[in-house]
This record gives C-alpha cells, sequence and structure tokens, in this order.
C-alpha cells in the first residue's frame, strides 16, 4: 500500500512489481490519491484492466509530505480480509529481487500466533539500544503480519509509520530486559533486495530546507509523552496477544485499564488477573531527555561522534545553530554566519598569535 500523485513513478512502480512478481494473484496493490486528483484516478481505472494483480484506490488524501500517516492508515480499510502480510511503501522503491513474494510465502506461520514483522531494509539487521534510534534508522521495508497491523489498530497516530512501528517494537523486545526469553517478534530476511530507500532523495535548494523544517516538529511529535505513551501501549498489547496465544488451558481474554496505564490479561471463566502489562512512562523524563538532545540534535538523531569530525567548529555552538537553522525559517542563515565568525575569529586569533612571537623575539 502507498498513497503517491507521480503518474510516471507509480506506472514505474508497477512495471516492477509485474516483472518481478512470480505468483500475480498473489498479492495486490492499494493506492491513495489526492481528493482531486482525477487524472491518477483515469490512469488507475486504465491500469486496474492490464495488470495481472488486483489494484485498488482510493481518494481521501488532502495533506503534505508529513501527513502521509493518514492516508495509509485509510488504505486498511480496503484490505482483503485474507491478507496474511502487508507493507506500506512509497512509489520510489524498487523490488530487485525476482520472486520476492515467493520469499514471502515461505514465511507464512513462522510464529503459530502470526505476530511477527519481516525487515528487509538496509536497517534489517540493527540493534537498537536508545529509543531515539528508533526515528532516525527504523526498518522501512517492513513486512507486517495482518495479525500485527490489526492488533495495532492501524500503522501509527503520527508521521512517521516506519518510526512509530520501531518504537512498538522497541518497547516489545525491550519489556523484560533480564528475562530469559525476549518478546522479539523481529525476522531479518536476507535475501531480498530493494532500491530507493530514504526519505527527500534529490531535494535540493529550498525544496530540501522545507523538507528538513517539517522533520523538527514531526521528530518531536513522535517523541513526545503521548507519542511514546501509544507505542508502548500497542507493544504491550502485542504481548498480551502473544501470551495468550501460547496458553492451552483455560481461555483468556485482554483488557485495557487506560486509567492506570496498564493491559491486563486475565482468565476469561475465573475474572481473575494472570498478568498485568503496565504501559506507563515518565512525562518528565521525556521532556527532559527531548530539550537535553535538542542542545546536540544532529549527534542524537543519526549524526553521532562523527557529525564532529567533519568540521573544526566547536561542537555544542555548531549542534545549536543548526538546529535553529533548521527549525526555524527566519534564522536559516544563523548557522551559516556563525560558522563565518568563528572562522574570523580563529583567523584573527592566529594572526594575533603569530604577532605576538614576533614581538617576543624583539
Amino acid at each position: 500500500m502507498l498513497p503517491s500523485n507521480r503518474p510516471k513513478r507509480l506506472i514505474s512502480f508497477l512495471d516492477c512489481l509485474e516483472e518481478t512478481g512470480f505468483d500475480h494473484s498473489s498479492f495486490e496493490v492499494l493506492i491513495n490519491l489526492d481528493v482531486d486528483d482525477i487524472e491518477m484516478s483515469e490512469i488507475l481505472d486504465r491500469e486496474k484492466k492490464r495488470r495481472p494483480f488486483t489494484i485498488k484506490y482510493i481518494n481521501t488524501f488532502s495533506g503534505n509530505f508529513y501527513t502521509l500517516w493518514k492516508p495509509l492508515n485509510d488504505l486498511l480499510k480496503i484490505v482483503n480480509p485474507h491478507t496474511y502480510f502487508l507493507a506500506f511503501l512509497s512509489d520510489e522503491f524498487v523490488f530487485e529481487t525476482k520472486g520476492w513474494d515467493e520469499q514471502l510465502r515461505n514465511f507464512i506461520g513462522y510464529y503459530p500466533d502470526n505476530i511477527f514483522r519481516l525487515r528487509a531494509s538496509q536497517f534489517r539487521y540493527r540493534n537498537y539500544i536508545d529509543l531515539w534510534e528508533c526515528g532516525f534508522s527504523p526498518e522501512c521495508i517492513g513486512f507486517y503480519t495482518k495479525q500485527w497491523v490489526d492488533i495495532n489498530g492501524d500503522w501509527g497516530p503520527c508521521f512517521s509509520p516506519d518510526a512509530f512501528q520501531q518504537c512498538v517494537s522497541y518497547y516489545l523486545f525491550t519489556s523484560e530486559p533480564f528475562l530469559k526469553e525476549q518478546y522479539n517478534r523481529e525476522i531479518p530476511v536476507p535475501h531480498l533486495k530493494f532500491s530507493g530507500e530514504g526519505a527527500s532523495v534529490g531535494l535540493t535548494g529550498e525544496k530540501a530546507k522545507e523538507r528538513a523544517r517539517g522533520g523538527v516538529p514531526a521528530w518531536f511529535t513522535l517523541m513526545s509523552h503521548k507519542m511514546q505513551t501509544e507505542a508502548k501501549r500497542r507493544a504491550m498489547l502485542i504481548k498480551a496477544h502473544i501470551i495468550v496465544a501460547s496458553y492451552s488451558t483455560n481461555p483468556l481474554s485482554i483488557r485495557d485499564e487506560k486509567a492506570q496505564s496498564k493491559i491486563v490479561v486475565y482468565d476469561t471463566a475465573s475474572k481473575k488477573n494472570i498478568i498485568s502489562l503496565s504501559y506507563k512512562l515518565s512525562k518528565l523524563r521525556i521532556i527532559i531527555r527531548n530539550n537535553y538532545r535538542k542542545l546536540a540534535f544532529l549527534y542524537f538523531t543519526g549524526g553521532g561522534k562523527e557529525i564532529n569530525t567533519f568540521h573544526h567548529y566547536s561542537p555544542l555552538r555548531w549542534n545549536i545553530t543548526h538546529y535553529l537553522s533548521i527549525k526555524y525559517k527566519n534564522l536559516d542563515k544563523l548557522h551559516d554566519i556563525c560558522n563565518h565568525i568563528e572562522d574570523l575569529l580563529r583567523k584573527y586569533a592566529k594572526l594575533l598569535k603569530t604577532y605576538l612571537k614576533v614581538t617576543q623575539k624583539q
């Protein structure tokens, strides 16, 4: 499933699926178009007749890049109820592995409860030790079981769905760090190859600046207490379903006690609680962490220590001015101005040092 408003790019995407798919009857393509995009609707009406696989589309999108999660959620309403795997992609993705659908078929029933996801992106083998990693290196080519998505209710409540779902997975496998059996339902698929990964590829100039500027508030929305609480709630809900599916004795049920921020698994007959899974998070801790990390935004959003090795500027000042220049349009020159001033100060300091050495010799 994908949103699209680019005819040539979408047709190329469909061509790729036709060329690389093995069993065209085994998958369908769901597309969300702009509400007033008559041209794309007409194109897809023609494509539906000539393609060997099923194409469905709706016209509900009326936002921008940072609201793409909404049309993806809308597409869930027209998913075939017998679907096993779901994936949200973009029309820039290129399937390079022929028979990719057959490879996916091999994983059907990998877990008897059908709650897992396959990872096929450049980050498929990444382990996550910090929540913010989920934001800058999420699994962007994930194939989710429909059971996983149904438990979630949708792809996510904010931008971006892949990063939000990575947060859900993070809370799931870190829920009990000292338990021998980890609740990890991530399966890296080594032989599936794709190209076209990454957002904002090819953007330059003011368009690139606008895209980056919109990313800052979107990032902190994702990392907010509200969204992280929701991500952990869904993780605990998934965990509860895994637990229920593993019991072979008395039937169990699941209850979300929102007032206490916990998911409860209980015996259906006796009403006795079996296990309580808290999804409560410290709002103060999240606020402090988010504001502290603004001081080194690039470091904490994928730059790491290497970000400071490509220049000779003061790391703290460089990070702060870069963050302000990205976030605020009226400060977009601040970073360059500060860099220029620092260069001049370094130059004059060097000249002064040389002058003092000369005068001392005299």
